[in-house]
């Protein structure tokens, strides 16, 4: 028979048990072991230590992530937008220390150009009385943008002193500072004609931009006269234009006005270090730079102020990052813990509750609902925990990442501007680059130009007087080069100029330096010759150059060139002496029949410089009323009546005195003065003749000379349409005077220029005829009304059979030709008999009256009688001048 076995729990212990009785006996087993209790407890405490441990890593996880993500920006980023902005605060300060440079050099190129003016230099001489009225009006200084200007001798006495204040646009009196301040340096005793003195001084009202310029003559010869001072404060209104146009915040402090903070900027900056650059806080980064007075003393502070518009794009860049790292590790430990609570920590409190109720009456089980491996499921709730911490970890990575690339990307981005910058530079060199070559080479034929000669022919002629050899100066101009550009075009001159270039530089020597001057002007600078013969077969050898034609447009065309020599130092000890005087034997040689060459003399030196200084009076003769025209008288030969008057130009010069019409008339043809001059005396002279008719005097004709320049002005015909209609006088009383060598230099323009006056009703007279190679087709073709035999046949007469053969045909051929003939310059009673046998009409000359003044003129046509006819009895009029 089986045992029977029942069951009974006993109640009341710490640890259920079980009894089991059998029918010999009674087992009391317990349901848990004494390990169970211990386990339940752990159990119980497993889900809090679960939770706290996993938001310790969690914690641990994130704070090692900001620390590295935060490190990484702080090492790649933030380091290099801080270097990118001091380079930029260090390019701004080289910007502004250039600028200010700039202004001192601007009033160095102003004061250049006063110190070298003749009419400074005679007038700190005490040689110019009337310099301060003609050139130094109240707002000379206003215009100039100064706000002193001083003129100093060579003693370093004041000659003048001038000083304006821009705020109250008024002249001020001299400051009493800024006098004790140039007595005490030196830029009021220079001598050094090629030295300026510029930069910064200070002075109690503040900082002032200053330039010292030597007074020297404009060709550079003499000693300095004199030093000009011309300075302008470094006040606020100056800083802030350069600011401005900077477009950054700048300062500029002297020394002795300087904060605490500023003087601890100075205290590290030096002139071998005189920059510097400092974060000041997160807003502003600053540059500071070391100002020196004309004598490298410390005078004062640049300071300028920059955004670090940069560095705030770089904190907000961090600060997003951080911040929405932080929201992704909340939202990560929300889902992490949710997913433990009920995958993981649920399920361990089930297990609790189950375990606690075994033993009880109504639980006959032996183990708990769960499954075996649920250890396990817990094993693997954590392991999907770390799962998701690992995503969380690759998320940051990758955020890391992200931003990283971002940096990288930032950084390239960067370098690949500062490479593009690089190459934008290089660009920019290389335009300089072809800048400068254009400045100093002629764009035709690439030689030097002006400028790049004269600074070669400076420094070789130091060398010269070093070295003791002889230097001289070539300058070439082509002979009939114009007729190439009339004929065949400026295409064939541009190639004709190329080809000129190059074999001068083929029949040159190497160390030789050529250059274009400009339109068919070239030079040549020859150096280390031991005499100056060698100068002479130099130029024989240029002149051979030339033999061979030139081929243009597939034709041959012989082209010469005339040469001026001058030698260094005998016709010049400075660049320009020397090419003006080499320009002056050039013109020489033209003279004397082109293709060949000359060297410059002393006395064509002398005539040069005399026509520069008549030149200079001319300019200004009108404006000053030096001109006056007077009128001689034309008479009928056989009347004795006046019948016209020729309109003459003279000259009363104040030192001067009266100049010589062939003296001035020349300069005013070579300055192209003699169209503007040559205007007024006509309009002189048709008023005039206007206003004798109107007071009822006989109506005469009035001759007014014309230069060939005027005929070949476009606007003459039109200027004496326009001088008639403004005086009223008719056409017919007016009669133009032309040379017979206008004529024959360019007869069909004259010819054009005639007839259109003829059209207009003025007459044509034709002066000094017989002088040149007169031609009679000219004659019966061109639209003449008077034949002018020259004076040299009318002075023959008497003397030489030649002279009156000549004249006699010319009347004869006047005559001929149905043309009025008129003989000047008749000054004795052999020249009028013999002219009134030969039925000359009209006579001028001084046998009846010389030239004389409008108004002496008028009295002698209101009441004089004729002169008396041929005779013994025959006298000049007491009115003759």
């Amino acid at each position: 028979m089986s045992d029977q076995i029942n069951f009974s729990v006993q109640k009341n212990t710490i640890y259920p048990k079980i009894h089991v009785i059998k029918a010999d006996n009674e087992c009391v087993v317990p349901i848990n072991p004494p390990e169970g209790d211990t386990c339940l407890r752990m159990l119980k405490k497993l889900p809090n230590s679960i939770r706290v441990q996993t938001l310790f890593i969690l914690i641990l996880l994130f704070v090692s992530e900001i620390v590295l993500i935060n490190a990484v920006l702080k090492t790649v980023m933030i380091n290099r937008i801080d270097m990118m902005e001091q380079r930029d605060v260090e390019e701004y300060l080289a910007k502004s220390t250039t600028s200010l440079a700039r202004v001192v050099d601007n009033m160095a190129i102003n004061a250049s150009d006063w110190g070298i003016w003749d009419a400074t230099y005679t007038f700190v001489q005490g040689e110019n009385s009337s310099f301060v009225a003609d050139n130094l009006p109240d707002n000379t200084l206003d215009t100039l943008n100064l706000d002193f200007m001083g003129f100093f001798n060579h003693q370093g006495e004041i000659v003048l002193i001038k000083q304006y204040d821009h705020y109250s646009g008024m002249s001020m009196p001299s400051d009493p500072d800024i006098i004790r301040y140039l007595q005490d340096s030196p830029v009021i005793t220079n001598s050094d004609p090629d030295f300026q003195i510029k930069g910064l001084i200070r002075l109690p009202q503040g900082l002032m931009m200053i330039v010292s310029s030597p007074i020297i003559q404009n060709s550079g010869e003499g000693d300095v006269a004199g030093n000009l001072i011309m300075g302008r404060y470094l006040d606020q209104a100056e800083i802030n234009s350069l600011a401005a146009d900077l477009r950054i915040t700048l300062a500029i402090n002297p020394i002795d006005s300087l904060d605490d903070q500023d003087r601890d900027h100075l205290s590290q900056l030096s002139p071998d270090n005189p920059t510097m650059v400092q974060i000041t806080n997160d807003d502003i980064i600053s540059g500071h730079a070391l100002l020196s007075d004309i004598n490298g003393q410390p005078i004062g502070l640049l300071s300028i102020d920059v955004l670090r518009e940069i560095s705030k794009i770089g904190d907000n860049g961090i600060t997003y990052v951080l911040r929405y790292t932080l929201i992704a590790f909340l939202l990560s430990i929300l889902i992490v813990m949710f997913f433990l609570d009920r995958r993981v920590l649920n399920r361990l409190a089930g297990m609790s509750k189950e375990l606690e109720s075994i033993g009880s009456v109504t639980n006959k089980r032996l183990r708990v609902d769960q499954n075996q491996d649920e250890i396990a499921h817990v094993s693997d709730a954590i392991n999907n925990m770390l799962d998701k911490e690992q995503q969380l970890y690759l998320a940051l990575q990758e955020a890391h990442d992200e931003l990283e690339n971002k940096v990288l990307e930032r950084t390239a981005a960067l370098n690949l501007a500062n490479a593009n910058l690089q190459e934008e530079m290089r660009k920019r060199e290389e335009i300089q680059d072809k800048i400068t070559h254009l400045a100093y080479h002629d764009f035709l034929t690439d030689l030097p130009n002006r400028l790049l000669f004269t600074e070669l022919l400076c420094h070789a002629m130091s060398m010269s007087k070093r070295l003791g050899k002889v230097l001289a100066v070539l300058f070439l101009d082509l002979d009939g080069f114009k007729n190439i550009n009339d004929t065949m075009g400026h295409y064939a001159g541009d190639a004709l100029l190329k080809e000129v270039a190059a074999r001068l530089v083929h029949s040159s020597r190497s160390s030789d330096t050529i250059a274009r001057l400009g339109g068919d002007e070239f030079i040549i600078m020859i150096e280390n010759l031991s005499d100056v013969e060698g100068v002479g077969v130099f130029a024989h050898k240029i002149l051979q150059a030339f033999d061979q034609p030139f081929i243009l447009q597939n034709q041959a065309c012989h082209v010469t060139t005339s040469i001026g020599i001058a030698l260094y130092p005998t016709d010049g000890e400075d660049a320009d002496t020397l090419i003006k005087n080499a320009d002056i034997a050039m013109y020489q040689a033209k003279e004397k029949g082109k293709n060949q060459f000359a060297f410059c003399t002393p006395n064509m030196k002398a005539y040069v410089v005399e026509n520069m200084r008549l030149s200079n009076y001319l300019y200004r003769a009108i404006e000053k009323n030096e001109l006056e025209v007077y009128y001689q008288p034309q008479v009928n030969c056989q009347t004795r009546e006046i019948i016209g008057v020729e309109a003459l130009l003279r000259w009363h010069h104040p030192t001067e005195g009266m100049i010589s019409p062939g003296v001035f008339i020349p300069i005013a043809e070579q300055t192209g003065l003699i169209n503007i001059i040559g205007e007024w005396v006509l309009r002189q002279a048709c008023a005039q003749n206007q206003t004798w008719q109107k007071f009822g005097l006989p109506k005469l004709r009035v001759a007014v000379n014309v230069s060939v320049k005027q005929l070949h002005n476009t606007t003459f015909v039109n200027s004496v349409e326009n001088v008639l209609m403004e005086t009223g006088m008719d056409p017919e009383y007016l009669e133009i005077e032309i040379t017979e060598s206008a004529i024959m230099k360019d007869h069909h323009s004259v010819s054009d220029v005639l007839a259109a006056l003829k059209d207009m009703g003025v007459k044509i007279a034709i002066d000094d005829f017989g002088t040149e190679y007169s031609s009679l087709n000219y004659i019966k073709t061109m639209p003449v009304d008077r034949i002018k035999i020259a004076m040299p046949f009318i002075h023959g007469i008497g003397i030489s059979h030649k002279d009156e053969a000549i004249v006699k045909a010319i009347i004869v051929l006047t005559q001929s030709l149905d043309l009025n003939v008129i003989a000047e310059g008749v000054e004795t009673h052999d020249q009028l008999k013999f002219l009134s046998e030969w039925m000359c009409s009209e006579i001028q000359g001084y046998i009846y009256y010389k030239p004389m003044p409008a108004a002496q003129l008028e009295d002698l046509l209101r009441y004089e009688a004729p002169p008396a006819l041929l005779g013994p009895s025959l006298v000049k009029p007491k009115h003759s001048a």
